[in-house]
């Protein structure tokens, strides 16, 4: 929440942290689970914390101030924020400032990927990229494009890196940068969402001309005039393990694609705005979906099933969803909390233990909590 830390144990909410912060307000912006089951929060305003159990450790001054949180393979724990970039191993704190050859300023730094080979991919006022041992600034040979202001970082399974912005796309192989926009095929500049298939092919959004998808030499262009494409705004892609595309319009539901066959789908009854802002794929591959303040919908291949304030749902206006251990799904809003358990929906609010019912961020541990 924005002053607190909540964690329920299947029957109490223990309120964990309320105001204990040395800087005013304290409001936690992410949160992230580790290797040995503790889970992170940072701050906005100089505090990063762990629990483990119902205890804590608060980390402020050089290693505060955390924004965006990432683990590597390693099991290292990296954050980012106006500090800098901060890096604990587990047992030691270190904060690692960008040499002031690349920029006078520690602006606020955005981590947006760790690659395969565990090299840290962010933005501040430029676009970075640090081994562990080396920082290498990243400047696209064309002075008018700043990579610093890429929206999306990727990583395709031949380790090429893609960034996406408004400036078009970005291919880098690590040696090379190749330019794609309107001039050269992109559809739109603007792009929204990179992703890849299982034979490699780049599938990209844009902000209104549909989506392109690029074999390496050539882009295919979708839209609505030349394919079964419902809308030419689609927010993102997300592809699943028999390879389906599934596309989150802005007005327009969920589009699938199969390779041949576009299907669209809407909300069952047809009502709502059919704006689907974001996906998760449960164990058995049913798809949850949050529709923009219109609560959530499930769908297994056959049919969708709508979640409301009518079913039980805490707000229709949904923050973010997540699953825990038992497969229970989590739903946090504005009002506070709901689980479902597969038939039923359980809502706890400040009357049930909740310490604020505007609800952030959600994690689930390895105990269950």
């Amino acid at each position: 929440t924005n002053h607190c830390i909540l964690s329920f144990d299947g029957i109490n909410w223990h309120t964990l942290i309320n105001n204990t912060c040395t800087y005013d307000p304290c409001v936690f912006n992410s949160s992230l689970l580790d290797t040995k089951g503790r889970i992170w929060f940072t701050s906005g305003t100089a505090f990063i914390c762990f629990i483990d159990g119902y205890a804590y450790t608060s980390y402020g001054g050089a290693q505060g101030r955390g924004e965006c949180c990432t683990i590597n393979q390693n099991g290292d724990l990296w954050f980012g924020g106006a500090s800098g970039l901060v890096k604990y191993d587990q047992i030691n704190w270190t904060t690692i400032k960008i040499p002031s050859l690349f920029e006078t300023y520690n602006s606020s730094l955005k981590l947006l990927l760790c690659d395969s080979e565990n090299n840290l991919w962010f933005t501040g006022s430029k676009l970075y990229k640090y081994t562990g041992y080396e920082w290498e600034v990243l400047n696209y040979p064309n002075s008018l494009i700043n990579l610093g202001n890429s929206t999306k970082i990727y990583e395709d399974q031949q380790k090429n890196i893609w960034f996406g912005g408004t400036y078009g796309l970005i291919k880098y192989d690590g040696n090379n940068f190749v330019l794609y926009n309107t001039t050269n095929g992109l559809p739109n500049n603007s792009v929204v969402d990179i992703n890849s298939d299982l034979q490699g092919n780049i599938w990209i959004a844009t902000a209104s001309s549909g989506i392109a998808k690029f074999n390496g030499s050539n882009f295919s262009i979708y839209n609505t005039s030349n394919s079964g494409l419902a809308s030419n705004s689609v927010n993102n892609i997300i592809i699943d393990e028999q390879n389906n595309k599934w596309f989150t319009t802005s007005g327009n539901g969920v589009i699938k694609y199969n390779g041949s066959t576009w299907t669209t789908y809407k909300t069952p009854t047809g009502t709502g705005n059919n704006y689907f802002n974001k996906v998760l794929i449960d164990t058995t591959g049913e798809k949850w979906f949050i529709r923009s303040g219109v609560g959530i919908a499930r769908y297994n291949e056959i049919s969708w099933t709508e979640y409301t304030t009518a079913d039980g749902l805490i707000s229709n206006s949904i923050n973010g969803i997540f699953f825990d251990k038992q497969h229970n799904i989590w739903a946090y809003s504005n009002s506070g909390v709901s689980k479902f358990n597969g038939s039923t929906w359980t809502s706890y609010t400040t009357a049930n233990g909740l310490a604020n019912n505007y609800i952030n961020s959600g994690i689930a541990d390895n105990d269950g909590n």
